[in-house]
């Protein structure tokens, strides 16, 4: 039985940061690009922060609440093959021993539509798996994540 077939994403986190500098809503519709308006809350979680210079921070947290296969299928579907790559490539820093993968990805692509990986002031994305007990979440996942890239030029070998 292949190992990948038992992984399953359970769950989606979607965080990032508005600065003084920026405009709300236009934050919000970044991320919202990214994950899709229909697969997430109604309204975010907002909190209110201050800076290190006292400069108002707002920390946005969505979290995807319709069908998460669906959307993360229109996710990777729509990353660049550079970026598709880097994925598969980056999955052993990208995952942890209790099965989360995260992603970071560039506000500003974001909120023109595209979505690049970005350490710098990220959209931040936690995907939780549930994988499976003795099997390494990195390959399981990887080869999860495969799947729905399924544009052979997009990939190398996982």
């Amino acid at each position: 039985m292949d190992n990948f077939r038992s992984v399953k994403a359970k769950a989606v986190e979607v965080s990032l940061f508005a600065y003084a500098t920026e405009d709300e809503s236009k934050v919000i519709d970044a991320a919202l690009n990214v994950v899709g308006r229909e697969f997430v809350d109604s309204s975010p979680k907002i909190e209110k922060l201050t800076g290190h210079y006292n400069d108002p921070i707002l920390s946005i947290t969505f979290n995807v609440t319709g069908n998460i296969e669906e959307m993360l299928k229109k996710l990777f579907k729509r990353l660049s093959t550079v970026s598709a790559n880097r994925l598969v490539e980056e999955a052993r820093e990208r995952i942890d021993s209790a099965g989360n993968l995260y992603l970071r990805l560039d506000k500003q692509k974001a909120y023109q539509g595209t979505l690049v990986f970005n350490e710098s002031d990220p959209i931040r994305i936690k995907i939780r798996f549930t994988v499976p007990h003795l099997v390494d979440p990195v390959r399981s996942i990887s080869v999860y994540l495969l799947s729905f890239l399924d544009d052979e030029e997009k990939l190398k070998e996982a």
